[in-house]
């Protein structure tokens, strides 16, 4: 399985070699660096499965909602926002909710019930434990 998982990491890199190929403009910033992809930590994760979709002609956006302010009800924190998964992406005019999992993070039952409205609406939902199984999945819906 480290082969594959290993095997699915060069696939984006290359990805990242190629992009910047055709859009060299990208490249043309002084302090660009070069971007190494693991997929051990959840920011890790979700900067593979991000950069993934927005090289594959998608859009995806890393939500972080943690502490932000709301009018009329100040602060919130991580554990009172809906949960609608930590990237919102559209690729080939789906949206696609996805829930990073790299460690035990607390799963709701409002979690089913957002899954559930989601498939209704005919988006589609991810639990992302590692970049292989995304990108399988990718592959299996869009390919």
């Amino acid at each position: 399985m480290e082969r594959a998982i290993c095997k699915s990491i060069e696939i984006l890199e290359s990805l990242r070699v190629s992009y910047l190929d055709e859009y060299p403009f990208i490249g043309l910033k002084p302090n660009i660096r070069k971007v190494t992809y693991n997929d051990s930590t959840h920011y890790g994760l979700t900067k593979c499965i991000t950069d993934f979709i927005n090289m594959s002609d998608g859009i995806a956006v890393s939500i972080n909602s943690t502490k932000n302010y709301r009018l009329f009800i100040d602060y919130l924190d991580r554990k009172s926002r809906i949960e609608l998964g930590d990237i919102l992406a559209i690729y080939k005019g789906k949206m696609m909710i996805i829930e990073v999992k790299k460690s035990n993070n607390y799963a709701k039952h409002i979690r089913a019930e957002i899954q559930f409205e989601i498939k209704v609406q005919k988006g589609l939902y991810f639990n992302a434990k590692t970049f292989q199984a995304f990108y399988e999945w990718f592959c299996e819906k869009f390919k």
